[in-house]
């Protein structure tokens, strides 16, 4: 039924002396769209797949793609081939389009066809999970700090994944302890900083201000994950020069 519907459909749409004589709506049963592999992390390589998908029969006008709308911050389009294929037995016309990301979201996609100077599209939502970190790393451009000083070192938290990168948007506390685990000194820009949307690094400053303390300090640096709390620790000794 839906390939005489089909037939149908282009007959009238050929039969037009006049493109403007129909509907494009009139066309949007041609088209399916689905999704493969929703909700994968959005670590900038894991892919998304949009299929739209015709009757074996389905010609665009003139260049054989169909054309794609991602709809992050910034606009993603582009044009994909449409290209013969069976799926369990059923042969069919369909057009890929891959969607990778880097954040925590729900997108939107949608997919335009032409025929005969028409154009008819559909939309589908597609779903990007946290990429969440598997270790986590926290180092120091130096290994001393002065007391009673305004100084300021920087220390560097990394999260990492064995695929791909940390999304935005994941939080990592880093703090400076002694030997009896009391905190001390300052952040100069330290705000539970969020990753910045490609390095998957936060840098903060530090300074022991009006602190007095001499001796071993801890740069504890923690996140959570489903799978449990991260954590790694560097030393750092606080002395006069």
């Amino acid at each position: 039924m839906r390939k005489i519907t089909f037939l149908m459909i282009l007959s009238l749409v050929y039969g037009c002396e006049n493109p403007e004589d129909f509907n494009p709506s009139n066309l949007i049963d041609v088209m399916d769209i689905q999704v493969r592999n929703d909700n994968t992390p959005a670590d900038g390589i894991s892919r998304i797949t949009v299929v739209a998908s015709f009757d074996e029969e389905f010609s665009t006008e003139d260049d054989q793609k169909i054309d794609f709308v991602v709809f992050k911050d910034s606009l993603e389009s582009s044009s994909q081939n449409l290209v013969f294929t069976s799926v369990n037995g059923i042969e069919q016309r369909i057009s890929e389009l891959f969607v990778v990301h880097n954040k925590q979201e729900r997108l939107q996609v949608k997919a335009t066809a032409s025929v005969n100077g028409a154009q008819f599209s559909k939309t589908v939502d597609v779903n990007f999970e946290n990429a969440y970190p598997e270790a986590i790393n926290v180092f120091t451009d130096s290994l001393t700090i002065n007391p009673n000083s305004f100084n300021q070192i920087k220390i560097t938290t990394e999260l990492s994944r064995s695929v791909g990168m940390v999304n935005s948007g994941i939080k990592a506390e880093t703090h400076v302890v002694d030997t009896l685990g009391n905190t001390l000194g300052l952040f100069n820009n330290y705000q539970n900083t969020l990753f910045t949307r490609d390095s998957g690094r936060i840098e903060n400053r530090f300074s022991l201000g009006n602190e007095s303390y001499l001796g071993k300090l801890l740069i504890v640096a923690k996140t959570e994950t489903p799978a449990g709390e991260l954590r790694d620790t560097t030393i750092i000794f606080s002395k006069n020069n």
